[in-house]
């Protein structure tokens, strides 16, 4: 996924509708994981 999350939602709605799905799952699990990530470090100074 791109650093850009408009531009890439507005690439993953030219995608055809099976394919849409898909990306859009993909986007989910990124996002999660980069929470996840960031919780797991615990609360800044």
């Amino acid at each position: 996924m791109s650093d850009n999350l408009q531009a890439e939602l507005a690439r993953i709605e030219t995608l055809p509708l099976e394919q849409r799905a898909d990306a859009y799952a993909q986007v989910y699990e990124q996002l999660k994981t980069r929470l996840e990530r960031v919780d797991a470090q615990g609360p800044s100074a």
